[in-house]
Formats: structure tokens, sequence, C-alpha cells
């Protein structure tokens, strides 16, 4: 259902506080992550190899895919907005060890926004507030489990009169270590560390000549995830039994006090089928020094299923498909009671061994 909405705050947090807090873009860049799987995890996959939608944290998590890989995912909603949505899209094609590609989309729109004016009367008005950016991936394994990775971004931006575009660019670095690969049991770690818009990109709308001018959170993330696999293996493409994979990631902004977080998850998968997942995050925020109004962080346990389908392993179709799922609370900045419903989270992911 459109709403009509007269006050643009409760999509865009603390609007008419200062630029330097990002709060056109504290959506697509700090709220909703881009899949169900990373937002049961609580957002901690900067060290995660083998998941094209990962290189939003991590440019170098596709390097390990294999063959092609095609995976989409959508949330809804936003605040109070029902019509306001974010999607995820992306392809990826393993080409050889050295060079990996793929392109994604993430584009977050708040619906058509009804303006009214000081009275609540409508003005015929009406906006489509959105933030998109689309990304060129490439990465490689120059060295065996030594995985990196760059992000070419092109960003589209639009909020009622103000409207630009830039380009924008990540890094980032996965180390894998296997401590042992055995018949029965597999153990690693992965370290990982990756910077969003390292180029410190601007964005610079102009209206009536005159120019304004936004930037673009510069985010580093530090990560480290432990695998162990059980299962009892004739062959090495048969099903494991057991998987666990527990991951930590550090995230600080360079241009920024502020929107340093803590984040954790743990994946338990059982004969490759069925996946739970469970995650924490804890994320700084300005409360614009009016703590009895404002949080100065937010914090929420998340959690999400996933049901996998190996065929390559289970019929010998060169196919494995993953259904991903989450429904969590909106978190509110602000202290009273707020009444958002929960926002839900669908993802699916094919893989085609070629």
């Amino acid at each position: 259902m459109k709403r009509i909405i007269l006050v643009l705050s409760f999509v865009v947090p603390f609007f008419a506080f200062s630029q330097s807090d990002f709060a056109y873009f504290q959506d697509i860049f700090f709220g909703r992550q881009p899949t169900a799987h990373a937002e049961a995890l609580g957002g901690s996959l900067s060290s995660l190899d083998g998941d094209l939608s990962a290189t939003y944290y991590n440019p170098a998590a596709s390097s390990s895919i294999e063959g092609l890989q095609v995976a989409g995912s959508y949330s809804s909603p936003v605040s109070v907005i029902d019509d306001a949505y974010y999607n995820y899209l992306g392809a990826g094609y393993k080409l050889n060890r050295f060079l990996t590609f793929g392109i994604t989309r993430y584009h977050f729109s708040y619906g058509e926004i009804y303006l009214t004016d000081e009275t609540g009367t409508l003005t015929g008005g009406k906006v489509k507030p959105r933030d998109s950016f689309y990304t060129l991936n490439l990465s490689s394994e120059p060295r065996k489990n030594l995985y990196v990775g760059i992000n070419i971004n092109y960003q589209d931006w639009e909020f009622v009169q103000l409207k630009d575009q830039t380009l924008f660019a990540d890094f980032g670095i996965i180390k894998k270590f296997i401590i042992s690969r055995e018949k029965n049991k597999n153990q690693s770690v992965n370290v990982g560390a990756g910077i969003t818009n390292f180029t410190f990109s601007k964005l610079k709308p102009k209206i009536d000549d005159e120019v304004y001018e936004y930037k673009l959170p510069a985010i580093t993330r530090f990560g480290v995830n432990y695998s162990y696999g059980t299962g009892i293996r004739e062959r090495p493409d048969s099903l494991e039994m057991f998987k666990v994979t527990v991951l930590a990631d550090y995230n600080t902004v360079l241009n920024s006090a502020y929107f340093t977080s803590f984040r954790s998850g743990a994946e338990l998968q059982f004969f490759e089928f069925v996946l739970v997942r469970l995650g924490y995050y804890n994320q700084f925020i300005n409360d614009h020094d009016m703590p009895e109004y404002y949080k100065d962080h937010l914090s929420q346990f998340t959690w999400g299923l996933g049901i996998n389908f190996p065929l390559h392993k289970i019929a010998e179709i060169p196919l494995q498909f993953t259904f991903d799922y989450t429904s969590l609370p909106q978190e509110s900045n602000n202290k009273e009671a707020v009444d958002y419903d929960n926002f839900t989270t669908w993802s699916a992911r094919l893989s085609i061994f070629l």
C-alpha cells in the first residue's frame, strides 16, 4: 500500500542532521544486507569465499566459485513504507584460476512517496527516491588458497530533487589455511580484509546552479572464519554429513567517527541439504548529543534458514540450487517504541558447473 509521507525522516535516519553521517546512504551501506544468507549471519561475510554475493563485503570472495553462479534476492518492507524494497542480482563466471569476473546490481527503492505541505494536504507531487549501484567484479587466485579481487562500482542516486552518479572502487583479499583434509574430516580457517570505496568518492548533485557535496563511506572490513566438516566419504564428491562455519567481522569507517560494528555468525549444515544460521551484530551510531531521544548503537540477534540441492552430487547433474530465507524485526535509532513490521528477505543462488 502506498503511503502519504509528510516527513522524509521516516526513510532517511537523521535527515535533518549533518551529511557527514551519510544520512542519504545509510540504508544501502549500513542497513539492509544484500541476501538472506548475509542477514542471518549478521553481515559477517568479509572472510567468506565461494559466494558471489559476498563480493559486497570482499571482492576476493568470487575467486573460488566453480563454473557459473547466478544469484538474486528481494527484501521488503523498509521502515513504515510497504512499497519500499531492496534487491540484489548478480552473475559470475570462473574462466580459470587466475580470472573470475562478475556483474551485480544492488537497488534500494522507497517506492512512490506522495508529498504534502506542512498541514498534511497533498500537493500533487510525488517522488521515487532510490539508490542503485552496478558492480564489475574481477578476482584471481595468484597463489593456491590466496584470493584477491577488485570491484568497480557505478552509483546512480536520486532523492527528491537531488540526483547524481559517481564511480567508486573496492579491494579485498582472503587467505585460506587448510588445517586438515582427510577422508572423513575437513578443517580450514579463512582470514579476510577489504575496503569499500578506497577512492573516497563523492556525489555532487546540482540544483539551480548550486552544487551540493555528499561523501560516500569508506568502509574497512576485517574478518575470520573457521569451518569444520565431517562425514564418511567414499569419493571426493560425496555429501558431507555435517559442517559448521563460525564467522566474526570487525568493520570501521575511515571518513566518519561512527558506524564501527562487530558482526558474528554461525552456520550449521546437515547433509548439505538443510542450513541453519544464527548471527549477532552491534553497530555504533550517532545519537547527535540527544541520548534521551536517540540510541548510540544498534544491536540485534539474527537467524535464517536455507535449503540446498546439490544435484551435481546426488544425481550427476552439474547444478546446485540454494534457497535462503529470513524474517527479522526492523531496528530503529529512536528510543521511543516504533511499530515497524518485520522485514522478510528471500534469496536464491544457482551454480552451474561447466
